[in-house]
């Protein structure tokens, strides 16, 4: 499977930044993730976090788990729940969809 899971492990307001981290990716579908934001960042799509780093994993973890890879980005913001949902968020959604159409990434090209 190509997909994956992922999640915010540690969160520091002060700084802007969130560590995300990876679970059950393929290194092509990391890879490909990775330079897709990349790519968005370049051509000034302001749409998604601004990748600042990342970590391979593969390291075993204090508690002698091997760790997952994890990629360090900016925060822009709250997680999107129906309490903080814009009026809009529908008109938002479907304005990234076109986006990642014109520049032919599909939506299984990021993770969630």
């Amino acid at each position: 499977s190509l997909g994956g899971t992922s999640s915010v492990v540690w969160k520091h307001r002060a700084a802007g930044v969130v560590l995300k981290r990876i679970r059950f990716l393929s290194e092509e579908a990391l890879e490909r993730e990775i330079q897709w934001l990349e790519y968005f960042e370049r051509v000034g799509e302001d749409m998604s976090p601004r990748l600042l780093a990342v970590f391979a994993g593969g390291q075993e973890g204090s508690d002698g788990r091997i760790e997952a890879p994890s990629l360090l980005m900016e925060d822009v913001g709250e997680m999107l729940r129906e309490e903080n949902a814009p009026a809009d968020w529908e008109r938002q959604i479907g304005d990234i969809l076109l986006i990642l159409r014109a520049h032919n990434c599909s939506h299984n090209d990021l993770t969630a």
